[in-house]
Formats: C-alpha cells, structure tokens, sequence
C-alpha cells in the first residue's frame, strides 16, 4: 500500500514540475505582485528590500527599524 503511495506522489510530482509558464509570464514578476499586494492588505509585514542587508536602524539599537516594528507588533498581540 505505502508503495502504491509513493508511486502517486512521484508521479504527482513529475506532472507539477514538467509544466513551463505561459510565454512573457515571469513566475518572479508574478510573486513580487501577489506579495506587494499582501503587504499592501497588511497580510505580511512591509520589509525593507534595499541592498544593504543592515537595512535602515534610525534609533541604532542593533536591530533593522522594518524587523523592530514585527516584533513590537507580535509582543503587543501576545500581551492582549
């Protein structure tokens, strides 16, 4: 039976995995809408996406303002 399984997945798997995108369709381009959309709907957090991996730390205590404002977010919903 667990044979039987595998089968169908590996199966499942190379289906899913042999299908090209539609031409002019970037999979990248098509990520980085659905989630500027979800940060937009407050569903994720805005991140900095600059270069720099320090990103901006304006009140310099060791930790990027965008990752500050995630944990104070969770902290206060936790705290409630």
């Amino acid at each position: 039976m667990k044979n039987k399984y595998g089968w169908l997945f590996l199966l499942a798997l190379l289906v899913g995995c042999s299908k090209e995108p539609p031409q002019g369709v970037s999979s990248a381009g098509k990520a980085a809408k659905i989630l500027a959309g979800m940060e937009a709907k407050g569903e994720l957090p805005v991140l900095d996406r600059s270069a720099t991996l320090a990103g901006v730390d304006a009140d310099s205590n060791g930790i990027r303002d965008d990752i500050d404002k995630l944990i104070v977010a969770q902290h206060k919903s936790v705290d409630e």
